[in-house]
């Protein structure tokens, strides 16, 4: 009888300690923490109407590239960008560089505010993180480049130094301001030849089945919160690129003269400003719902002020990717105090697959989270179906009704 006493105290105590030590030990960034978050109940936050400026000139189809020509072109003024991305499918090595044309009879000098793109290769992951990198991490390549009356020249010199040997992605970004139109193209040809003579040759490529490319209003898109995140609410998120909650730009190929829309909103800088308030801190994660994932985010905290902090986060941060058939995969991204205003930048990169979620998860929700881990750890039956710690506890009270 003592020795059953013995073994049943012995018992209880292992299990809270059990209990205890995995709720004290948790991290958010423990993994079975993570995935009872991503299934977790949670609310869309509401959110002002989107604010899109610029225009994106978006070179994506042929995606694969086995002529030589013009792959996109278009006349703009403004503030706009250029994002590409092809794969040379031809058997010898080439070139995509980005062209200004100057149609009018006046010197024109377009500002080229930055110019950034990744190292060819055959990983289109690899591409579209490195080049997300790339944009939020390095600084803006900037220079004026002046364009002659009814006259060519190249908008990157850099552009044309670089190599695309056959089957690999090149993928690159230039942000433009001019204050007269200026026809803009994105062009691929073989690594000898001179783009500016290339170009008067016209040869403009048709697109592929994809149709992904075209002239959209809103390179930059402004995102705000309606009213302030309250941690009281319980577990929000911001959903990113459905359609829906987040709706696709809508504009025109100007090539094959049709209306189009930019499937994924490849190549727009998010900006998603959110207030936040309640108690403790809010722990931020990552959920890619359509597939596998590759980029970053920038994180923004105190925003314009002398204590301004920024941080940048790879999604995934010790992989490649992320998502791949798994839309509960998830990354945790950071913690802040709630009474924050928190800033995130994020572009959606040509490889990657949309829609995505960021998941704003209270410290009250977030404990709920490890507790209800730590109560699985007990292998006691039933456990995953009690909340919180009640499994190890009615286990402890089934052991004390055996004295």
């Amino acid at each position: 009888m003592r020795k059953s006493k013995w073994y049943t105290y012995v018992s209880i105590g292992l299990i809270w300690l059990g209990v205890v030590g995995i709720v004290q030990a948790a991290s958010p960034a423990d993994m079975d923490v993570m995935k009872y978050i991503s299934r977790s109940s949670m609310t869309p936050m509401a959110m002002q109407p989107p604010v899109d400026t610029g225009t994106l000139l978006f070179s994506d189809s042929p995606e694969y590239a086995g002529a030589d020509g013009i792959l996109y072109a278009d006349k703009v003024a403004g503030n706009a960008r250029l994002y590409f991305y092809h794969v040379n499918d031809n058997a010898y090595d080439r070139k995509i560089v980005a062209v200004a044309y100057n149609p009018s009879s006046k010197l024109v000098i377009a500002q080229v505010k930055n110019c950034q793109y990744a190292q060819p290769d055959t990983s289109y992951y690899k591409v579209g993180k490195e080049l997300s990198t790339g944009y939020y991490k390095n600084a803006p390549a900037a220079g004026g480049v002046v364009i002659m009356p009814q006259d060519y020249a190249l908008l990157s010199e850099a552009l044309n130094t670089v190599t695309v040997h056959p089957a690999e992605l090149f993928s690159g970004i230039l942000d433009i301001h001019t204050s007269s139109p200026l026809v803009i193209s994105s062009v691929i040809m073989p690594v000898e030849e001179d783009p500016i003579s290339f170009m008067k040759q016209q040869v403009y490529l048709p697109s592929d089945r994809s149709k992904l490319r075209g002239t959209f209003r809103g390179k930059d898109r402004l995102l705000k919160t309606l009213i302030p995140y309250m941690t009281q609410i319980g577990t929000g998120y911001i959903k990113l690129g459905d359609n829906v909650f987040d709706r696709f730009l809508q504009g025109w190929d100007s090539m094959d003269r049709r209306h189009t829309d930019d499937r994924g909103n490849y190549g727009v800088d998010y900006t998603i400003q959110v207030q936040t308030e309640g108690e403790g801190n809010i722990h931020l994660y990552f959920n890619p719902q359509g597939g596998a994932y590759a980029g970053v985010a920038e994180i923004i905290y105190n925003k314009g002020t002398r204590k301004e902090h920024k941080k940048i986060v790879s999604l995934p941060e010790h992989t490649l990717s992320l998502g791949n058939k798994d839309m509960y995969a998830i990354q945790y991204v950071d913690t802040f105090p709630a009474g924050q205003e928190v800033t995130l930048h994020v572009m959606p990169p040509g490889a990657a697959n949309l829609p995505v979620r960021f998941i704003f998860v209270p410290e009250k929700n977030y404990r709920q989270a490890v507790q209800a881990v730590a109560a699985q750890h007990t292998d006691t039956p039933g456990a995953e179906e009690m909340p919180g710690a009640a499994a190890g506890n009615a286990r402890i009270q089934q052991l004390l009704a055996e004295l």
